[in-house]
């Protein structure tokens, strides 16, 4: 006889299921640690540069792909820049300009397609509206508590100072929550007046124009190497919607990080570094 216990059959008096294969990588792509890292030629952000991969080899090269539609990713900057300073002279830093995770003009969806702007407009006016009714019914719900005598003198009877305390604070923290609405930081973005989202870009020059914008609007000194509109580099990567890589000495995949958003960590890219310049362990024997 077998029971399911959370969701795991498990047998009585007997060895059990055999175990299955462990579940691959996420997105591990098509190049792994210790491939060559695919070539590139890109155009330097505010300039008309050509940074061509092969020309950084004799330092390691950092390579951390991303876009400003994406809070993880902007949230990362001064990580990103921390490890610039850090490693300016012994190796190369770039920050890679990819397709943007959420651009204004729509929103990906499970089949990789886009929402169309009136769509979106759509989507954020029924959030606005609900978040104005909420904020109504919590001030209503205030008054008829602040109101009711009988109903404030029968929580303080009950509860005394501290549960009436602690109801006020419950319900403070609710209107806040009503009025400023979802505390998701991915759903509740902090731009400005001045900050506009970058509409998904179909061009080059409007790709380097929202490269540019990135970089101003967050004050990023960290180089930036901008894709091109075709997303070459991207796809070559698998970097969508954020990845950071690190590509050796030599021109060969030293370390591959997660994909975005749960498995990029620029905290990462220290550890794999610091063992590259300081030859503790040799690049080739650690991919293999």
């Amino acid at each position: 006889m077998a029971f399911l216990l959370f969701g795991v059959p498990v047998g009585s008096g007997s060895k059990g299921a055999e175990p299955g294969p462990p579940a691959p990588p996420a997105r591990e792509g098509r190049i792994i640690a210790g491939d060559p890292a695919p070539g590139f030629r890109l155009r330097e952000n505010g300039s008309r540069k050509l940074t061509d991969l092969d020309s950084l080899r004799g330092k390691p090269v950092a390579l951390v792909f991303g876009s400003c539609t994406c809070s993880i990713f902007r949230h990362a900057v001064p990580e990103i820049e921390a490890a610039c300073a850090r490693y300016k002279d012994r190796a190369h830093v770039y920050v890679v300009y990819i397709r943007e995770a959420h651009p204004a003009d729509g929103r990906p969806t499970a089949d990789g397609d886009r929402l169309s702007a009136e769509a979106s407009l759509r989507f954020v006016e029924a959030r606005r509206r609900a978040q104005f009714y909420g904020s109504l019914l919590w001030v209503a719900f205030l008054v008829a508590l602040c109101g009711g005598g009988l109903v404030v003198s029968f929580y303080y009877r009950s509860l005394g100072k501290r549960g009436v305390a602690v109801v006020a604070v419950l319900i403070g923290a609710s209107l806040a929550a009503a009025v400023g609405g979802s505390l998701d930081p991915d759903a509740q973005e902090t731009w400005t007046r001045e900050q506009k989202p970058p509409f998904d870009p179909k061009t080059q020059d409007e790709r380097d124009d929202a490269a540019r914008y990135f970089a101003d609007q967050f004050k990023v000194s960290t180089p930036i190497l901008v894709d091109t509109i075709d997303n070459a580099v991207d796809a070559a990567y698998d970097a969508m919607p954020e990845r950071i890589y690190v590509v050796d000495a030599d021109g060969k995949i030293a370390f591959q990080g997660r994909p975005g958003p749960g498995g990029f960590r620029v905290a990462d890219v220290a550890p794999v570094l610091d063992q590259l310049l300081d030859k503790k362990v040799c690049p080739e024997k650690s991919a293999k």
